[in-house]
């Protein structure tokens, strides 16, 4: 009998996973920009700098969170986690194509914050 995940497990493993990826997502845009051959680069660094900062306190929240839960990961590769949560293991894996989309959903969700 295995132990099922609640939906509050659920969302912190999947923001354990995926938002460190969010976050090398965004430095690479950053490194893209310094590259590119954008007239005005400053508003785009503003930008996604605070994308940044804001995805680091999100990140640093759910990390202290994993650990209050006593939830353990180990990875297998950059989308397939073992986790441990009460005792039991869960075997945990994301297709490219969701995290694509949940990473892009996450970094609209930050650029779009700023308008509001």
């Amino acid at each position: 009998m295995t132990m099922s995940i609640t939906e509050t497990e659920d969302g912190l493993i999947q923001a354990f996973i995926l938002l460190p990826l969010t976050y090398r997502v965004l430095n690479h845009d950053l490194k893209s920009l310094e590259e590119s051959k954008v007239k005005f680069k400053r508003p785009y660094y503003t930008l996604i700098e605070q994308a940044l900062n804001r995805l680091s306190k999100e990140l640093g929240a759910v990390k202290r969170e994993v650990r209050k839960q006593k939830m353990r990961f180990h990875q297998k590769d950059e989308l397939h986690y073992d986790v441990w949560i009460r005792g039991w293991e869960h075997a945990i894996g994301y297709h490219p194509n969701i995290a694509a989309q949940w990473v892009e959903e996450k970094i609209s969700g930050y650029m779009s914050y700023n308008f509001k």
